[in-house]
């Protein structure tokens, strides 16, 4: 195990002092702060502590010039600065036993940076089919990362979990990467995520599968993304019980590949759901899903474009559950496509696989290339619906029945 002391010695007459690194150096006015970083190996294949060798915060307790892979846990003290130059990165090698436990306090935070100070400096945190229980991310800055790809099929972040990754994340900042904050790959996950800051990021934020999108907190941050901030999801299945938040600072939730909701899927007040062209969202009743979207008349929940697009629409594949609601919810600039030979619309409420049912009570319905709502034989909506909902310009009728 690497020597994280580094003692060195000093000669006052006789008398020889052997001092810490961590603390004190020696110099001809007497005992001084040590400011010499350690430079970690490229390999650590047995367990390790980094401590806090240096005093001053600004400084680097330890530097990094050759890219480092985790072959065992690797445990970060509160406090530590850790330096990255160009080009190199930090990979976390789960099949061989890579762990990366960071747990800083709220005074003495840890930080992973760049020797340059300017997004893209280094790469970042590639996490690699490690599902440690010791993956911690608390109290921990990542910073100015994001200058390459980990592998094909990845894009550049700060930190990234792929190959059944797992990692807690909670009191960090992610911030100042050249694309990503955070790439979670499908078959990765967040086992806990609470009071994060992401600022300054040049792309979003966060991108993960819809699964994982529903484990963000209120209570963390995004802002100054050139994306408006805010987190992408590439879509794929819902297939356990999510709620999906408003983030902070009016960020969105951004869908740019088909979302597919197999279980219940809460939508709460200020949520704002921006699709890309092309994209939308079916909740697939026949093996559970059921969309329960419940704003506020001072606080709709939106479904809208993302940029200057059509978007398909929602579509409700027999749902037949007395779960299925909505109330003081923005449907918008939908209906690129029809679903299942139904007119296209804002939302469709029909099925393929079985007739659907849906309240639908003060809501809005705008801007459709169709209809703002188009209801399947066989299935049902509450009577008044024409009545207690808005409809805005709408290419087709406001409601197209059987």
């Amino acid at each position: 195990m690497m020597n994280l002391l580094n003692l060195k010695t000093c000669t006052r007459g006789a008398l020889a002092l052997s001092l810490s690194a961590s603390m004190l150096a020696c110099g001809d006015d007497g005992p001084q702060e040590n400011t010499e970083p350690e430079l970690l190996p490229q390999t650590i294949s047995e367990d390790m502590v980094l401590t806090d060798i240096v005093p001053d915060p600004s400084l680097p307790d330890y530097v990094v010039t050759e890219s480092v892979t985790l072959r065992a846990t690797l445990r970060v003290d509160p406090g530590v600065n850790v330096q990255f130059s160009r080009t190199t990165r930090l990979t976390v090698d789960g099949e061989n036993g890579g762990a990366l436990d960071s747990r800083g306090s709220q005074d003495k935070p840890i930080k992973f940076t760049g020797e340059d100070k300017a997004k893209g400096a280094w790469d970042g945190i590639h996490f690699v089919s490690s599902t440690s229980s010791q993956n911690n991310l608390r109290w921990t800055i990542v910073e100015f990362a994001g200058d390459d790809a980990f592998r094909d099929g990845l894009r550049a972040a700060n930190l990234s979990l792929d190959a059944g990754s797992t990692l807690f994340i909670s009191n960090s900042t992610i911030r100042e990467s050249a694309r990503y904050g955070i790439e979670v790959t499908p078959d990765s996950a967040l086992t806990g995520f609470s009071q994060n800051t992401f600022e300054g990021n040049f792309d979003y934020a966060m991108r993960l599968p819809a699964e994982e999108v529903g484990k963000i907190d209120r209570n963390s941050t995004f802002s100054g993304s050139t994306f408006e901030a805010g987190v992408e999801t590439y879509g794929g299945n819902i297939t356990s019980s999510a709620t999906w938040k408003p983030l902070s600072n009016d960020a969105p939730i951004a869908v740019t590949d088909t979302v597919v909701v197999q279980d219940r899927l809460d939508l709460e007040p200020g949520t704002r759901i921006l699709f890309d062209e092309f994209i939308g969202m079916t909740i697939d009743g026949e093996n559970g899903g059921v969309l329960v979207s419940l704003g506020t008349e001072a606080d709709n929940v939106l479904m809208s474009r993302l940029g200057d697009v059509v978007w398909k629409g929602l579509y409700l594949d027999g749902v037949d559950s007395n779960q299925s609601r909505m109330e003081y919810t923005t449907i918008e600039y939908a209906g690129f496509s029809e679903y299942d030979d139904t007119p296209k619309a804002n939302l469709t409420i029909g099925g393929a696989t079985g007739t659907s049912t849906m309240v639908v009570l003060d809501s809005t319905f705008a801007y459709s290339q169709g209809a703002g709502i188009a209801i399947a034989p066989g299935s049902t909506v509450n009577e008044d619906v024409e009545e207690v909902n808005s409809f805005v310009d709408n290419a087709a009728a406001d409601v197209i029945f059987p």
